[in-house]
């Protein structure tokens, strides 16, 4: 499977499982990726992960080409790790576990409030290069209280 950011940039994935935790005080949705260290180095994967750019749209491409939307806006950095973890084995089969590492990164997606303040954030420095003004700040004000 192929994680494919906002960028269009892809990278190898194994897994990537999704659930719900407090993070920065706030209730978010967290993602898991498991990625073989062979796949990318972690300074890399920190370098990747740390770009809100790249991580404002997250979608999948699964081995049969079929690509799904994951969501948008996990542009925190939660955690990353490298973990061992059991191989499971098909059904009946018996045999010596096998282990194998992976690197873990976690990403928790921006809250409605915080997505909100980037994009006033956004609209306050596009009043300073479009030379402000009276009318620029009333129109900021009235976007701002939905009028």
């Amino acid at each position: 499977m192929r994680l494919v950011f906002a960028d269009e940039t892809e990278l190898d994935v194994i897994r990537i499982y999704g659930a719900s935790r407090v993070y920065q005080g706030a209730m978010r949705d967290e993602l898991a990726i498991e990625i073989d260290p062979d796949a990318a180095a972690y300074d890399e994967l920190i370098k990747i992960f740390e770009d809100t750019d790249k991580t404002a749209a997250l979608s999948t491409i699964s081995d049969e080409g079929e690509r799904s939307l994951i969501g948008a806006d996990y542009s925190l950095l939660t955690s990353i790790s490298q973990e061992r973890r059991d191989v499971p084995l098909p059904p009946g089969e018996i045999a010596e576990p096998i282990s194998e590492s992976v690197i873990v990164v976690r990403v928790a997606q921006l809250s409605y409030v915080e997505k909100h303040m980037q994009e006033l954030e956004k609209r306050i420095e596009g009043l300073g290069s479009s030379g402000g003004g009276i009318e620029s700040t009333v129109e900021l004000i009235n976007a701002i209280l939905g009028e």
